[in-house]
């Protein structure tokens, strides 16, 4: 059985979208859909005096009529400057602060300006320092009609990449039908993040603030 699971490319993640990451053979990056305002592909959540604060570097020319694939970061140098002193202002007493600060600082330093470049390498990245390495494609790197939605377009996706089970975040049980895909002699689950946060006010926080808060620096958070 191959296994893949399918996400759009997500700035600096909650932990959910890796432990979604590492029940895959691959992970598929969703990046020929249009881009959503107030999404998280270029913004997320940390922990400042108790209460969520947004990170964030700004798209140049963000429209919901362009697809992720065509965004790219305005000024990054500097707004990544701006984001680093938020970090330092929001965790410099966490445990393991300055590991975690020059982590982001070197994935940040990443030269590519397009955001999905920079989402994909920031993912690797941090893959391994959560010890684990599942392979990551693009959806706009495949052979395939991007012109289809919903299901259709999960199960063209599963069937270019000879998938037999596709694996999805709990939050997708609403959106796909298991006979969908049986039809395909393709399998759906759900993945249910167990450290999820039960806290409707705000999103569960990036990444980052599990790592800062990590005993050690490889403590292996999943």
């Amino acid at each position: 059985m191959k296994t893949i699971a399918i996400m759009q490319p997500y700035f600096f993640p909650y932990r959910g979208y890796f432990e979604l990451m590492q029940q895959a053979d691959e992970f598929i990056l969703l990046d020929t859909v249009n881009y959503m305002t107030r999404s998280f592909i270029n913004r997320n959540t940390i922990e400042l005096n108790k209460q969520p604060k947004y990170i964030s570097l700004p798209i140049r020319q963000a429209s919901q009529n362009r697809q992720i694939n065509e965004l790219a970061f305005s000024e990054k140098e500097y707004h990544a400057k701006k984001l680093i002193k938020q970090l330092q202002h929001a965790y410099h007493q966490a445990p393991n602060f300055d590991n975690t600060l020059e982590q982001v600082k070197n994935i940040l330093a990443f030269p590519a300006n397009d955001c999905v470049s920079f989402i994909e390498h920031s993912l690797q990245q941090l893959q391994i320092t959560l010890g684990f390495s599942t392979p990551l494609l693009r959806v706009s790197n495949l052979d395939i009609c991007t012109e289809q939605t919903g299901s259709d377009r999960i199960i063209e996706i599963c069937k270019n990449r000879q998938a037999t089970h596709y694996v999805n975040s709990i939050g997708g049980k609403f959106l796909y039908a298991p006979h969908d895909f049986a039809t395909h002699k393709i399998e759906l689950s759900f993945y249910q993040s167990p450290t999820l946060q039960n806290d409707s006010n705000h999103p569960p926080y990036s990444i980052i603030h599990d790592l800062m808060h990590a005993a050690q620096r490889c403590g292996r958070l999943i």
